[in-house]
């Protein structure tokens, strides 16, 4: 289990390397800043998830939904510190909140 967690946490976190994360400072939807966004996400709701199943003894269901909340709040925080809040970033936050829930769920 602790492998598999390696492997997908290895996954998300690939778009954080400097080669993915130079973007223009273009707020666009399909930005290289968003595939960061949706990777920091995802590994972070594993983790999120993971912490609630075994920490917390939650359900499945509700350390899904807990991981989602978590991370998705997360990212709230992050973009009211920003100089511009971007809709898109939390869309991509949460897109990424979401898979990295659903796949820390099936494994």
């Amino acid at each position: 289990m602790k492998t598999l967690i390696i492997v997908v946490l290895a996954l998300f976190l690939l778009p954080i390397t400097p080669a993915f994360a130079s973007d223009s400072g273009q707020d666009k939807w399909f930005a290289q800043d968003k595939a960061v966004h949706v990777g920091v996400a995802g590994a972070s709701s594993v983790l999120a998830y993971n912490l609630y199943r075994k920490t917390a003894h939650c359900s499945k269901r509700k350390a899904k939904w807990l991981s989602v909340l978590t991370v998705v709040a997360a990212g709230a925080i992050k973009e009211a510190t920003d100089d511009r809040f971007s809709w898109k970033d939390m869309t991509a936050n949460a897109v990424g909140a979401g898979i990295g829930a659903a796949l820390a769920m099936e494994f």
